[in-house]
């Protein structure tokens, strides 16, 4: 017990330590290039660490777990951690997280199929085609891909590649993306 001792401590400081600068970097988004697995494998490092010292230090953590402010402590993050932990608030923070390309692509599965349309500079029409082709029932075009994969027991971002693979239909693999011309139509 007192091998583990000697190591538990240091243990949990030095990956402490690292968790806690590299957390800062993240949150004042100064990301480096190895910034965001230092911190995740240092977090890791660091559950490892507390568990260790817990074991080695059950009785003292017991006694102290007496103490009303000690209870309180521990009820304030045991709170926070299952608040981080479960889905609150529903679909309304999904956009809200993760990095830029996810978020715009949920954000194009639950727009209107017309506001997809006009993204990826088609008609709507056309996107109804090439869904309709794919054997998907859509009634109009006012519906989110989100609500037509659901409807037709299919994924969304399944929907989303058609609608973005349609682009280039018809077209030599390798031409490219169809260019519209910015000059005013005659």
């Amino acid at each position: 017990m007192n091998r583990i001792r000697a190591w538990a401590t240091p243990f949990v400081a030095s990956a402490g330590v690292s968790t806690a600068i590299t957390g800062v970097m993240l949150f004042f988004h100064a990301r480096g290039g190895l910034t965001e697995p230092i911190h995740e494998w240092s977090g890791l490092l660091l559950v490892a660490g507390v568990a260790l010292h817990l074991v080695v230090n059950w009785k003292a953590l017991c006694i102290a777990l007496k103490r009303p402010w000690a209870i309180a402590v521990a009820a304030v993050f045991g709170v926070a951690t299952v608040a981080a932990i479960l889905p609150l608030g529903g679909d309304a923070g999904r956009h809200q997280g993760g990095p830029p390309h996810a978020r715009a692509t949920e954000a194009l599965i639950d727009a209107p199929l017309s506001t997809v349309a006009s993204v990826v500079h088609r008609t709507p029409d056309e996107l109804l085609t090439d869904l309709a082709g794919q054997g998907l029932r859509v009634p109009e075009s006012g519906r989110s891909l989100r609500a037509i994969a659901a409807e037709n027991g299919r994924g969304p971002h399944e929907l989303l590649a058609v609608v973005l693979r349609g682009e280039d239909s018809g077209r030599p693999r390798g031409a490219g993306p169809r260019r519209r011309s910015l000059r005013a139509a005659p």
